[in-house]
Parts: C-alpha cells; sequence; structure tokens
C-alpha cells in the first residue's frame, strides 16, 4: 500500500473584510502563536472601508509536520483591532492507518 504524502509550502487565505464607518488600515497574521497586536506577520493592502478577495500568502516551509493554526486579524484607522479569524491546516501529513474518526 502506497502512502499518500501531503506537503504545503505556502497557504493561500482568501478573505473579505468589512469596517463599516471606519477604514481598514492594517492587516495581519500569525501562525500558532500570537505575537500581540501589532507585532504579527504584516500583509500588503490599500486602506479601504471595504477588503474583498484578499489573498494572503502564508510561508509554513519552516513549520513541524503536524496540526497548526493561521489567525488573521485587521485594524481600522482609529485603532480598534477585528475579531481574530482562525483557520486549521495539516502539514505533511503521512497517510496512516486510520481506525477512528470524529468530527463535531
Amino acid at each position: 500500500m502506497k502512502k499518500a504524502l501531503l506537503f504545503i509550502t505556502f497557504i493561500v487565505l482568501t478573505v473579505s473584510l468589512n469596517c463599516f464607518g471606519q477604514t481598514i488600515n492594517k492587516v495581519e497574521y500569525y501562525i500558532d502563536t500570537d505575537p500581540g497586536f501589532g507585532n504579527a506577520t504584516n500583509v500588503s493592502i490599500t486602506a479601504a472601508s471595504n477588503i474583498q478577495d484578499l489573498l494572503v500568502p502564508v510561508d509554513i516551509t519552516s513549520l513541524t509536520k503536524g496540526f497548526h493554526s493561521v489567525f488573521l486579524r485587521s485594524r481600522s484607522d482609529a485603532g480598534n483591532w477585528s475579531l481574530t479569524r482562525r483557520w486549521m491546516f495539516v502539514k505533511d501529513n503521512a497517510a496512516a492507518n486510520v481506525n477512528k474518526f470524529e468530527y463535531f
């Protein structure tokens, strides 16, 4: 039986951000550990109140194999931060003999 190997070097997130009555002037992401507001990896944007279809390339080459989370947030021109959005992913997960699977 052949084992399949999933290898991801970049994750590209497509998101839409809205900030009613204000302008989004900063977007940032981090993986697994929050470095603090304003200290994560900056995403290049043009300031706007509505950013549609923002593509965020996330480099995961230095991560260990296994499950990880990438987090994305934005800041308005008034200095207010959005809620943080989270996506989970698996890096380099080799196929194995799975005998149980759960979802919720």
